[in-house]
This record gives C-alpha cells, sequence and structure tokens, in this order.
C-alpha cells in the first residue's frame, strides 16, 4: 500500500461576476390587465447545475390582488387571488380576464415556486384584506429541506393607477422578482499526489431550520422583508447536495490538473445560526489509480454556524490534500460570499470542526 495519507480542507467561496438583464413581454393592451416580467439572473458561476428560475425558464406565476377606490371608502376589492398567469408563445396569459376599474389604486402581487402552485403540505400563501393592516401576499409555514427543493421568487407592484379606455394606455404590470431562499452548493478539490483519485459521495447538510414564515410588509413601512419563525419541524431535517457520476471524482495525473467534484444546489431557509449545530457531512473513497483499489474510505462531519441571508448564493470549496501522517481535522477557512442576485457582497471566517466515522 502507498504511504499513508493526511487530509485536510480549507473552505474557500468564490463566485464569478454576476450580471442582470430583463426581459419585457408585451402584455394585454387597452383596458384589460396584462402582465410583464423582470427577473435578475443569478450567479453565472451555478447556473448550469442548478433549478434556479431564471428569465429563460420562469413559464407560470401566481397573482393576487386588489383595488380600492374612493367611491369605496378604500374598502379593498379582491381582483386575483392565486391565479395562474402563464407565459405561452412569448405572451402572458390568464383565465377569465380583468378589466382596469377607472380612478381604481391596484396593488399587485406574485409568486412562482418552480412554477408549480404551493399547497398546504410545504406552505400557504395568504392574503388577508380583513385581518392584516398591511395587505400584503405572505407565505406561512414554507418549508424546505429535501423534500421540498425549489426556488422561490416574489414580487410587489403596488400602487398603479386604473384608466379609462382613451384616457390613456393601461401598461401591462410589471413584476420584478426577487430570491427569497438562500442557494448552496459545494466543490471538492484534491492536492493528492498524481495517481490518486477521491471519490466524494453522500454530501448533506444536516439539521438545517426547515420552515419558515415569510413576513413582507407594504413598502409605505419602511420595513424590511423578511423570514421569521424560523423552526425545525423535525428532527435533523437535511437537504441533499447531489453528486452526479459526471462530477463525483477529484483526480488527475503528472501533466493534468486534478478535477473538480461539483455538487448540485440544495435551497435553503435564510437563518443566522449561532449554536454551532449545523452539519456538513459527505464521504470520501481514496482510489489508487495504478491497482485500482480503494485505499481509504472515511464519512466526514464537521460542524458550524452560517449566516445565511435572503438571496444570497454560497459555494463551499473544500480542497482534498495527502501527505504521510494520520488523519487530521477539516476545517473552513476564509469564504467571500457573493449576492445570489449580484448585487449584494461580504466576507467572513467560518471555522468547522470536523470529525471522522
Amino acid at each position: 500500500m502507498k504511504k499513508s495519507l493526511i487530509l485536510f480542507a480549507a473552505g474557500a467561496l468564490a463566485l464569478s461576476a454576476c450580471t442582470s438583464e430583463e426581459i419585457v413581454d408585451e402584455g394585454v393592451r387597452g383596458n384589460a390587465i396584462g402582465f410583464e416580467h423582470v427577473l435578475n439572473k443569478q450567479s453565472r458561476a451555478t447556473d448550469e447545475i442548478s433549478g434556479d428560475l431564471t428569465n429563460a425558464t420562469l413559464d407560470n406565476i401566481y397573482v393576487y390582488a386588489y383595488y380600492t377606490a374612493s367611491n369605496l371608502n378604500a374598502t379593498p376589492v379582491q381582483v386575483f387571488y392565486g391565479t395562474e398567469v402563464m407565459r405561452i408563445n412569448g405572451k402572458w396569459q390568464y383565465e377569465n380576464v380583468r378589466y382596469w376599474v377607472p380612478g381604481a389604486k391596484y396593488y399587485f402581487y406574485a409568486y412562482s415556486c418552480a412554477d408549480i402552485e404551493l399547497n398546504n403540505k410545504y406552505g400557504t400563501p395568504t392574503l388577508d384584506l380583513v385581518n392584516d393592516p398591511y395587505r400584503t401576499l405572505r407565505f406561512t409555514g414554507y418549508i424546505a429541506d429535501k423534500n421540498h427543493q425549489h426556488d422561490l421568487v416574489y414580487a410587489v407592484n403596488e400602487g398603479l393607477i386604473g384608466h379609462a379606455p382613451g384616457e390613456g394606455v393601461n401598461q401591462p404590470v410589471q413584476f420584478s422578482f426577487k430570491h427569497l431562499l438562500t442557494k448552496i452548493n459545494a466543490v471538492f478539490t484534491s492536492d493528492f499526489d498524481p495517481g490518486y483519485e477521491v471519490l466524494v459521495s453522500n454530501v448533506k447538510v444536516v439539521n438545517v431550520r426547515n420552515q419558515g414564515n415569510y413576513s413582507p410588509v407594504n413598502s409605505e413601512s419602511g420595513e424590511e422583508y423578511k423570514w421569521d419563525e424560523v423552526i425545525r419541524n423535525q428532527t435533523n431535517p437535511e437537504v441533499v447536495l447531489a453528486m452526479t457520476s459526471a462530477n463525483s471524482a477529484c483526480k488527475g495525473d503528472a501533466d493534468t490538473p486534478y478535477k473538480e467534484a461539483v455538487s448540485g444546489t440544495a435551497y435553503v431557509i435564510p437563518y443566522n445560526y449561532s449554536l454551532g449545530d449545523v452539519q456538513l457531512t459527505f464521504t470520501i473513497d481514496v482510489r489508487d489509480l495504478e491497482s485500482g483499489d480503494i485505499i481509504m474510505s472515511r464519512n466526514l462531519k464537521g460542524t458550524w454556524s452560517p449566516n445565511w441571508k435572503l438571496g444570497y448564493s454560497y459555494t463551499y470549496r473544500i480542497k482534498i490534500s495527502g501527505t504521510a501522517a494520520n488523519l487530521e481535522e477539516i476545517k473552513f477557512g476564509d469564504m467571500n460570499v457573493e449576492g445570489f442576485t449580484g448585487d449584494n457582497s461580504s466576507s467572513t471566517d467560518v471555522n468547522i470542526t470536523f470529525s471522522v466515522n
């Protein structure tokens, strides 16, 4: 057997620069209510391996809306409630066309969850015009774990005024969507001597807070859109960072740089953890390429306190290397965080203590 191996990992996070683009879809003109959308493009570093909603993939949205009018003493009138609006042949369409009421003030809200409608199993969207003083679309009991993995985007357009035909053109309702969740994935590299291959599998983030309420408020209040009551609704909820057969091996030879092992992405509810009780677990198998034998297998587990922010994307970059010694702990070093939508960034130091099973 070849010399024994030391394993260590330093975590770093680096995402490519982000750009944004707009698609403006022609809506229904005249006095009928039509729609168009803008969705910021996310980081190109993970576009190809994720299920992110983008301008290209957003085809179904669910719309909620009401209006108030002076002759109704500002009593809200519901116009849309979870109405599916679909993009068909480049046009946004819905059934039972609604029309603008001249002089009425409109408030529109919309979401998409990977183009599927939310239900009471994974979260409940509600627009309460009676008991909610801000009258905004909220989500209660939303779940993000291994059983429900979808991008979630949300948009608001408040204060539009309806016009009568001939008074002016009622423009399509434009939605600028933002991502409500946090996106994570992992990239593994190897510094082993030429001739070794490291296979990575069973990558999970365990003990996440997997259920929460999203509670936006009216923009006039000046309050931030936020998640609250973020809890664990079961023991050790987890998300899976799936490895594909094509992307699971770190390997190389004397003349070829080592290939990265790249996980898929997962979506988690934003939350600032403080107890160091979130775990990153994965398995490595070290193969001798000369003999084809697996010379070592290890299950690795580490804990840390992530600060996952709304609309951010985090790529955990883990480096595995080998020298002549016994196993040592795996630690994460410096990380750079870039905003999911490309506009926010920050940096932080994270220390994770790992154990070997």
